[in-house]
């Protein structure tokens, strides 16, 4: 027999629907204890708490500056664009709720965007980072949403939310940071209502790779150039050189006086090759030159703790194993889950979240994460910096922003 819950709108039983200001959430399909779906042996649970807590660790250290970082606005949009019809379908056939879970929320750009577009939904925010979660309960308080709750959660298992109780699921950007994936896509399975759907965003091309793949690419054309270049003016300055030795006798004259010796000439006055000048005094000048506008900016910008870089450092380094239909594919058959239905939509978009007045500022905070230094390997850190900073600023667009090329696969889960 049909619950009462589930009765159409317009039967006799049938309540007006309705979510007032005040109503909450907090014990909304929650199970005081652990559903035998997802009970372990102790040293199992133990080993997921403590798989937990690292991951909660490195995401409660980025919380701060994660917003900065992050291009996800646009995907979660669309990821609700692909669930708004079961939504309305629940409101306008059911008298109850609908109920949505947002799995590794983090600060919130989904839960904000789903809770201003569904009011009449119940919403529960879940992730395992309690400071991620802090950003998220003051956008919550910010935004005046009163259909929202938030509870710390791994996203691996939801072990406070009992069996066949979502409508709508949304993951973005989260599960491809599990330490076991399996555990997510079976979580996320167990938890839906026959018939419900989720919606979960993986990363295919993150767009700030893109502009440092292209800054790096940039870096390595003009410094092969310039090798060539130096060649030319060698081999050049050397031919002059013995013509010059050949017809006249240098003068040494003691300049004194700190003045800077000429082109192609030494301290005594004495004609050299550019090799035999230590340095110049232009490359001099160019140091000197670099030194002042980087602690100029320096200044300015967003210096990042130590606690911080490395855990920004820590969680850029996993692998983004899920960049294809096919891969998440293999990954969903692994874990065991049959969905009734498996639909993928690699998306694009131009995200325009970097102004270009905080181009420098952006430069500076990902120049000081531990994963920048393994980028860049031995290369010469500053002249990477400076040459990201250009190609930021070649693609900022005519809105005033940079435009950066992102790329991302929708997958939509039916149970």
């Amino acid at each position: 027999m049909a619950s009462s819950d589930d009765a159409p709108a317009g039967s006799p039983s049938a309540p007006p629907l309705a979510l007032s200001p005040g109503d909450h959430v907090s014990k909304v399909c929650f199970s005081p204890s652990t559903p035998d779906g997802v009970r372990r042996a102790p040293a199992a649970a133990a080993s997921a708490a403590a798989d937990a807590d690292d991951s909660s660790k490195h995401w409660n250290a980025v919380a701060g500056c994660y917003d900065a970082l992050s291009a996800s606005a646009f995907f979660a949009q669309t990821a609700l664009d692909h669930l708004s019809g079961d939504v309305e379908k629940i409101v306008a056939t059911c008298r109850r709720l609908p109920m949505m879970v947002d799995v590794a929320a983090g600060t919130g750009g989904c839960t904000i965007q789903a809770a201003t577009r569904f009011p009449q939904a119940k919403i529960l925010a879940t992730d395992v980072s309690d400071s991620m979660l802090g950003v998220l309960r003051r956008k919550i308080d910010e935004n005046g949403v009163s259909n929202v709750d938030v509870k710390i959660m791994d996203g691996q298992d939801l072990p406070e939310i009992e069996d066949n109780t979502v409508d709508v699921l949304t993951c973005v950007f989260g599960i491809m940071y599990f330490a076991d994936r399996s555990r997510g896509w079976r979580a996320i399975h167990r938890v839906l209502k026959p018939g419900g759907r989720a919606a979960v965003v993986t990363w295919k091309s993150p767009g700030r790779h893109v502009l440092l793949d292209e800054a790096l690419a940039k870096l390595e054309g003009e410094k092969k150039e310039m090798e060539r270049e130096k060649g030319r003016q060698e081999e050049q300055e050397e031919e002059e050189e013995e013509e010059e030795e050949e017809e006249e006798v240098v003068e040494n004259d003691d300049r004194g006086g700190g003045e800077c010796p000429g082109p192609g000439q030494s301290e005594g006055g004495g004609r050299v090759g550019q090799r035999g000048g230590g340095g110049g005094c232009d490359s001099e000048e160019e140091k000197r030159l670099a030194i002042e506008v980087a602690e100029g900016r320096g200044k300015k910008q967003l210096v990042l703790t130590k606690r911080e870089n490395t855990a920004i450092g820590t969680l850029r380094s996993l692998k983004m194993a899920l960049p294809s239909p096919s891969a998440i594919a293999s990954d969903l058959g692994s874990s065991g889950c049959r969905f009734s239905a498996v639909e993928y939509f690699p998306t694009s978009h131009v995200w325009e979240g970097i102004a270009e007045e905080e181009v420098g500022r952006t430069v500076e905070i990902w120049g000081r994460t531990a994963d920048f230094d393994q980028t860049v390997r031995r290369r010469d850190r500053q002249l990477v910096l400076t040459k990201l900073e250009e190609v930021m600023r070649s693609r900022v667009n005519h809105k005033g922003r940079v435009a950066v090329p992102c790329q991302a696969i929708i997958t939509i889960l039916t149970k």
